[in-house]
């Protein structure tokens, strides 16, 4: 079995049997299931906007902790979410805007970090 395999594996056991696993398994389904009702270019253009609004935080000159940067850039991309979607009349849960505002806070740190 190569590496990748094991991590799939692991990865598949972790998210069957362990209860943060199931969680956020949950989570990832209700914010698909919420998601999938918007339009794609709606979609598109609120996660444009939440990455700008994270990318603006992680480009700031505050003294911040990593940890207070990654909340902050979180923060924001709900903020841009939840204007987002009101203004494409959509509701998504509390739930659905975090897990999508965190996801897309760490691909725009990830990249940042590497640019």
């Amino acid at each position: 079995m190569s590496l990748i395999d094991t991590i799939k594996a692991d990865l598949k056991k972790f998210f069957a049997t362990n209860p943060v696993g199931q969680a956020l398994e949950a989570d990832a389904k209700i914010a698909w299931e919420e998601l999938v009702n918007v339009a794609e270019n709606d979609l598109k253009q609120i996660v444009e906007q939440m990455a700008e609004a994270a990318l603006a935080v992680l480009a700031s000159p505050a003294a911040l902790s990593p940890q207070q940067i990654a909340a902050a850039a979180i923060a924001a991309g709900i903020d841009a979410a939840v204007k987002g979607f009101k203004a494409a009349g959509k509701d998504v849960t509390t739930q659905t805007l975090a897990t999508l505002a965190t996801t897309v806070a760490n691909q725009v740190s990830a990249k940042a970090a590497v640019a």
